[in-house]
């Protein structure tokens, strides 16, 4: 694998930027509210009650005063009843009906097929909202189904399938949390009286520290969504000092647990973090794995990347769903920021498919396979430039930091590879390499054809590219615009069709109208990097760009000279202010006569200048006074500054020395493009010698 950072080309034109698009979270409806408040405490309900439970019943075994398999009946009786609560919080709270049939839904999916025209789309579609009410209902604003799993057990979304995943996650984590703690102890181990009173109570607190990391990171999370604070979610067990003592508390009892209760040669007996017999030796050992076992399985959405397990998706996620990333150990098939290679594997479930070689979350080429020859191009801002016209303010900016593409390497040869040089013998020093940038279908995410390919063929690849009749019509995979495009079906509980239908009242009591055009389907785009700023001659503009073909091209792998073709679409958007061609993530003035402004806060001791605590040295933290807001403070939250996402949390994306932080979740507003489509850019090729281009 090769990591290689570059100059970037001086062209002579204004579009040579970048920027990643922002996955724009629609406002909450008040119905999805209610469901994304209701949820998790319904979930941490069935998860507290099956610990619980299980736990009695396994402590009763070990200790020899009801030996049996675990849960009993009455334990059973219990988890059931949990069970049947969230069932019915779901349809209470996550649940809506049809406009028109008023049949129950979750999202417009849940809605049959209808022979009508919608006066504000003019399509013929029956919408989740409750009719009159107008209160929408769609599970995905939630997250569902993200990417543990997917909505497939019924012919259209229901509050049937939710409770299906969210039970089959709770679940998952709590199987796990039961083995983690008890592993193969069970009465037949022959633990003594001591060792049977320790293992129970360092369970009880270990319980307790998961229900209490996942209420915190609950409260946490509803605050976001309110806009009352602006945190990242991997920032929630630590945002509220009054919540995050908590969670220490928790944490301190679960040692007093083991410090109390416990000796050495009592957790020696046990079997703790699936270790074995014997294989956690004392207590500090103990102590430290459970509490990180804890956190794992209950808010492992809630911790930084270096601080996760490749582990069994945590009760965090099954509440709060998330589109695939790495490190939720399963295979996602959505595009990353600068590939389309989505992922090749995802820890120990899917390793195989590298043969042990999968790279980890934090890598630069995480979640695929590191024993396949691949290089990737990151812009360097200290060494790289754009040139719009030959002089003026516009020309010699930097460009974004770390954008760049993934390439494969192909037909050629190296004995030893460092990193980012052959350092061994080559016979064949030239490679091939080739890309997959070009934007492709959501449901085609390996194709040959992109998404313009698919869909109408103007050379510009756009969402509506992708729609097409879904897996209920009689005619599936046809490109459609709207839903009378697609052969509607009666399909009964289990999804067997059962004849054709125009409306729902086509069909017998108990079967569904299906077959419509899939809008969920979208145009997946590889961007160059995060928005670029630009200011000319007092002329604000953002620019975004997105490729339109795979890079293909070659590299000398001994001597790094390169040439790549690339072809781009760039879209231009007018800033807000002049101090801020794109919307920024955190990083403005708040209050005083430069509210606004693009402003850096101070480190608590020194006084330098810092945007993070990270930036600050000696274990300073970075403070909100600044020298850049007289008469009020740098506001240092994540949240954008200005368009459809201003004042909501957003992720650091690229600084720049004039413009701020710019980031891939703040975009600019749509109705700022002053480009249309976009201009659409040939690099044929960009290199790595010194080109010059003659004038036309």
């Amino acid at each position: 694998m090769i990591v290689t950072r570059f100059i970037a080309l001086a062209v002579a034109a204004l579009f040579v930027a970048a920027g990643l698009p922002a996955e724009v979270s629609a406002q909450l409806s008040k119905q999805e509210a209610k469901c994304v408040k209701k949820l998790p405490g319904t979930a941490l309900k069935l998860a507290s009650t099956t610990l619980k439970e299980t736990a009695k019943c396994l402590d009763a075994d070990i200790s020899g005063k009801a030996v049996g398999a675990c849960p009993n009946a009455a334990n059973a009786t219990k988890i059931a009843s949990a069970q049947g609560k969230l069932l019915a919080d779901i349809e209470k709270n996550c649940q809506a009906t049809c406009g028109v049939s008023a049949l129950p839904c979750v999202s417009d999916r849940s809605c049959p097929k209808a022979n009508f025209s919608d006066p504000e789309t003019g399509k013929g579609r029956e919408t989740c909202n409750d009719g009159a009410k107008n209160n929408p209902m769609d599970i995905r604003n939630l997250g569902f189904p993200g990417g543990l799993c997917p909505l497939t057990v019924g012919p259209t979304d229901s509050a049937a399938e939710v409770n299906d995943c969210v039970q089959t996650l709770t679940a998952n984590v709590t199987d796990e949390f039961l083995n983690v703690v008890y592993g193969s102890i069970t009465n037949a181990s022959g633990l003594t009286s001591d060792q049977a009173k320790c293992l129970s109570g360092i369970s009880k607190a270990a319980q307790k520290l998961g229900v209490t990391a996942l209420k915190t990171a609950s409260k946490c999370r509803q605050s976001i969504d309110k806009g009352k604070i602006f945190v990242a979610p991997t920032n929630c067990l630590t945002a509220d000092p009054k919540s995050a003592g908590k969670v220490g508390k928790a944490e301190a009892k679960l040692a007093k647990a083991f410090d109390s209760k416990c000796t050495d040669a009592d957790i020696a007996a046990l079997d703790i973090c699936g270790n074995g017999v014997a294989g956690t030796p004392d207590r500090a050992t103990g102590t430290t794995c459970l509490t990180a076992q804890a956190r794992q399985l209950f808010v492992a959405a809630s911790l930084a990347y270096e601080d996760r397990a490749t582990a069994i998706p945590s009760l965090e996620e099954a509440v709060y769903p998330e589109i695939g990333r790495c490190g939720d150990g399963l295979l996602n098939v959505i595009q990353g920021e600068f590939n389309a290679y989505a992922e090749e594997c995802d820890g120990e479930d899917n390793d195989a498919a590298c043969d042990g070689a999968c790279l980890p979350p934090g890598d630069a080429f995480e979640c695929s396979c590191g024993n396949v020859a691949r290089t990737r191009y990151l812009s360097d801002s200290t060494l790289s430039e754009l040139d719009s016209g030959w002089t003026g303010n516009s020309h010699d900016q930097p460009v974004n930091e770390g954008g760049g593409f993934v390439s494969d390497l192909e037909n050629c040869d190296c004995t030893l590879l460092d990193v980012s040089e052959c350092v061994g013998t080559s016979a064949d020093p030239i490679c091939d390499t080739i890309g997959i940038q070009k934007p492709r279908c959501s449901w085609d995410p390996a194709g040959v054809n992109g998404c313009d390919e698919h869909g109408d063929g103007d050379s510009v690849d756009r969402n509506d590219d992708c729609y097409i009749c879904d897996a209920n019509s009689s005619n599936p995979g046809t490109l459609c615009d709207e839903d009378v495009d697609c052969g509607g079906q009666c399909l009964d509980s289990v999804g067997t069709p059962t004849g054709a239908c125009v409306q729902q009242s086509d069909c017998a009591a108990g079967e569904t109208c299906a077959g419509k055009c899939d809008f969920d389907a979208f145009c997946s785009f590889v961007l160059l990097s995060h928005p670029t700023p630009l200011n000319s001659s007092g002329n604000a503009t953002c620019l975004r760009s997105e490729y339109r073909d795979d890079v293909f091209g070659t590299t000398n792998i001994v001597t790094g000279e390169r040439d790549s073709f690339q072809l781009v679409r760039t879209r231009v958007f007018l800033g807000p202010a002049g101090s801020r061609p794109c919307p920024v993530c955190g990083g403005v003035c708040e209050g005083g006569t430069q509210a606004g402004e693009i402003c850096e806060g101070s480190c608590s001791t020194s006084g330098d200048p810092c945007r993070f605590d990270t930036d600050c040295p000696g274990g300073e933290t970075c403070t909100s006074v600044s020298v850049d807001c007289p008469g009020g403070a740098c506001g240092l939250e994540l949240k954008c500054s200005d368009g459809p996402r201003a004042g909501l949390a957003c992720r650091a994306g690229s600084a720049t020395p004039l413009f701020g932080l710019t980031s891939n979740d703040c975009p600019s507003e749509p109705g700022s493009n002053i480009s249309g489509d976009g201009l659409e850019i040939a690099f044929f090729p960009a290199t790595s010698e010194p080109t010059q281009l003659d004038y036309t």
